[in-house]
């Protein structure tokens, strides 16, 4: 198979157009994985490359920028946070300057009598919404 990649600027968003005789089991996975959108990240010292449809959180820590992955895992990201939620896209949310989350794994929120707004994960993480972000996020998530 012949690959050719022609670079245009005013381009907003890629586009791959494979022409074959037929559709083989092995194109159709091609075209899977090309869609699938992944991360890079570092666990335990090893490259790992995620799905960004496993990514539930993503925070920035003393360390760097941490993904929280479905599974439990959490990774170190080079990439900063506000990269990270640009990537992922609209199925996230900002908590904080520091904290993005996925919508569709908060579980609850908790407001304490101080004016502390908690959001609980389906994972058991939780994270604290900030005042600067809670309009947008309330609009959000009441949809």
């Amino acid at each position: 198979m012949k690959v050719r990649i022609i670079e245009d600027p005013e381009t907003e968003e890629g586009i791959a157009i494979i022409t074959v005789r037929r559709i083989t089991p092995e194109i159709e996975r091609m075209k899977v994985l090309m869609e699938e959108q992944r991360m890079r990240c570092f666990f335990n010292g090893r490259e790992r490359i995620v799905k960004a449809s496993s990514i539930i959180m993503a925070r920035t820590e003393e360390c760097g920028t941490m993904l929280h992955i479905d599974d439990g895992t959490c990774c170190r990201s080079s990439l900063p946070l506000y990269r990270i939620e640009e990537t992922l896209g609209k199925e996230f949310i900002r908590l904080s300057k520091w904290a993005i989350v996925r919508l569709s794994a908060v579980d609850s929120i908790t407001v304490h009598i101080s004016g502390r707004t908690e959001v609980h994960l389906l994972s058991g993480i939780s994270e604290t919404l900030t005042r600067k972000y809670r309009a947008s996020f309330k609009e959000r998530i009441v949809k």
